[in-house]
């Protein structure tokens, strides 16, 4: 123990370890394993270099080590970071269920539209969004526009009818 934290080689050799340690920590998931042993490397060999008495030493490798962790967790969260995503309007995956000859048709809605909800148009269950207020279940429905996977629905009627033999799903 004396050895390494008596020697400058070994103190820089934790060092260094530390940071290769943080650098692959970005990369590898690891559930912070390997950023605790990053932290714990940079602080033996920081350590290291107080024992020996070079405090200037210690210091510079405290602000270098920080130095190189910040931008170590900027770029992991940058990495992280979803700007590519798309919105659904803009999204080229479309269910295969829907197609624009929904446009027009009516059903009823089998849940309660919060503005989203399910619908039952032409027999098959179709994930909706109200135009407007809520829908209660069981209510007239048509649909107004399709975009991407996003079938809009306006309330025909307002009050509840009953569901016909066709428009139920078991």
């Amino acid at each position: 123990m004396e050895e390494l934290t008596g020697n400058a080689f070994y103190s820089f050799l934790f060092i260094g370890m530390g940071m290769i340690l943080l650098f692959l920590e970005v990369f590898i998931p690891s559930g912070g394993i390997l950023g605790v042993l990053a932290f714990f490397c940079a602080a033996f060999g920081i350590y290291g270099l107080f024992t020996q008495g070079r405090p200037l030493l210690g210091f510079a490798a405290i602000g270098g080590t920080a130095t190189l962790g910040v931008l170590g967790l900027k770029f992991g969260l940058k990495r992280l970071h979803f700007s590519g995503s798309m919105t659904p309007e803009a999204s080229t995956s479309v269910d295969t269920r829907i197609n624009d000859t929904l446009t027009g048709k009516e059903g009823l809605t089998h849940t309660m539209l919060r503005p989203a909800g399910v619908a039952i148009i032409d027999g098959q269950r179709v994930d909706v969004v109200a135009q407007g207020n809520f829908v209660e279940p069981n209510v007239r429905v048509r649909v107004v526009d399709i975009t991407g996977n996003r079938v809009l629905v306006k309330e025909v009627s307002s009050g509840a009818t009953d569901v016909p033999e066709s428009d139920s799903v078991s």
